[in-house]
């Protein structure tokens, strides 16, 4: 339940980005749209469970049709990890 609700609230606030919103470009000066910023770039959507689950599901499902709703249609990418599960340092 609580990878759901984060999950969900990354992709709401990545589906939030007002489409007037001007990023800088730090090495020109000049501002650029939103479709400029993410036209070509790849997201990558990170998922805290193993292939095939149902989070997985899940995130593939939003990330087929995520990108067309972004300005400038990014390609969305899932990646699993498990390292995101884990909270104290490993034993190494």
């Amino acid at each position: 339940m609580r990878w759901e609700v984060l999950l969900a609230a990354g992709v709401l606030g990545l589906a939030a980005t007002p489409a007037k919103a001007q990023p800088e470009n730090a090495q020109s000066g000049k501002t650029q749209s939103v479709a400029e910023f993410y036209g070509g770039k790849q997201i990558t959507m990170i998922v805290g469970s193993t292939p095939g689950g149902g989070y997985d599901t899940q995130a593939r499902l939003v990330s087929r049709h995520i990108g067309r709703h972004i300005a400038g249609n990014p390609t969305v990418v899932v990646q699993n990890t498990l390292l995101l599960m884990c909270t104290s340092p490993s034993p190494r």
